[in-house]
């Protein structure tokens, strides 16, 4: 139980922390500049514009799941070193 609601925390301080940063990026304007921080995050909000998302939406979503997977791959490295 603990550490299902350390994980629900952790979880929702990443969304939370991504979605803020997401809205900072476009606040200034480096959705214009996409080159700036990097090529794959605004290819991948292009992706989902193309499918109808708005691109602001489009990459406050990919910054958002960027981090989940961060999130998940960080906690996969620390449990696989426990186990060893």
């Amino acid at each position: 139980m603990k550490n299902s609601l350390l994980r629900i925390l952790l979880l929702s301080v990443t969304i939370f922390t991504a979605w803020e940063y997401s809205a900072g990026t476009i606040l200034l304007g480096m959705d214009e500049k996409p080159y700036v921080y990097r090529v794959f995050v605004p290819g991948l909000a292009r992706l989902l514009w193309l499918f109808g998302v708005r691109f602001v939406l489009a990459l406050r979503i990919v910054v958002v799941l960027t981090a989940l997977a961060l999130f998940y791959v960080l906690e996969y490295l620390f449990t696989s070193f426990r186990r060893s």
